[in-house]
């Protein structure tokens, strides 16, 4: 047995004997980028939001500098890398949220999460060291009225109450208009999850919204918004 027959038979047994761990570790990562993306798209204002769809409605269907041919639509990667090359400057995580929502909300899930990834790996990269001050000290504080608005945690300590009498949904006074809008399962979830955040339903119960909403297909998506909101 030759170098390069012994290199492979080594690495297909160290192959095999650890796939089942990297596969979970995998999983679990891809699990924990998708909640972080999610999370954060859910605190996008609705002019954000819309924001991010524009972007990428602008590159897909007006490509005036001709920079997205159709073998670059047809790779996430390379769609990303092309994006950010000529129009990320100064781009942080916020803004590639709003990416991948807009290409969530259009249908193009492989963009979604590309766009969500390197949000998630900037969003967790420690920041460069700096000779000077940040310049970032001239942006204005977060003023005290800004801690009491009516949407916050804060303001309503003790949530929402559930209605337990078992004749309608857990928050039958929250209501969220679904027909007519964006069916996107992304959408959807971002839509209930501000309804009861709005209402003030405490972090706990919406979190367990999302969990219980993301545990099966579309149907279950559509059944748990039933099960929990007043819905139409």
């Amino acid at each position: 047995m030759d170098t390069k027959d012994r290199v492979e038979a080594a690495y297909k047994h160290l192959a095999g004997k650890h796939e089942q761990k990297l596969h979970g570790g995998q999983r679990g990562l891809q699990a924990q980028v998708s909640n972080w993306v999610e999370g954060q798209a859910d605190m996008l204002t609705r002019s954000e939001a819309r924001a991010g769809i524009d972007r990428i409605d602008a590159r897909i269907n007006d490509d005036s500098k001709g920079l997205f041919s159709s073998s670059v639509k047809g790779d996430s990667q390379r769609f990303a890398d092309t994006y950010l090359q000529h129009y990320g400057r100064n781009i942080g995580p916020k803004k590639l949220v709003q990416l991948a929502y807009g290409a969530r909300a259009r249908g193009y899930n492989d963009l979604a999460e590309e766009f969500g990834q390197r949000a998630y790996d900037m969003a967790h990269t420690p920041a460069p060291a700096v000779r000077e001050p940040s310049p970032v000290i001239r942006e204005p504080a977060v003023s005290a009225p800004a801690i009491s608005k009516p949407t916050s945690e804060s303001s309503a300590p003790k949530g929402l109450a559930r209605d337990t009498s078992g004749n309608g949904p857990h928050y039958p006074t929250v209501k969220v208009k679904l027909t007519g809008g964006d069916g996107n399962a992304f959408a959807v979830l971002g839509k209930v999850s501000s309804a009861l955040r709005t209402a003030g339903v405490s972090k706990e119960e919406r979190d367990a919204f999302m969990s219980e909403a993301r545990s099966g297909d579309y149907n279950n998506l559509l059944g748990t918004v039933m099960k929990w909101v007043n819905a139409s």
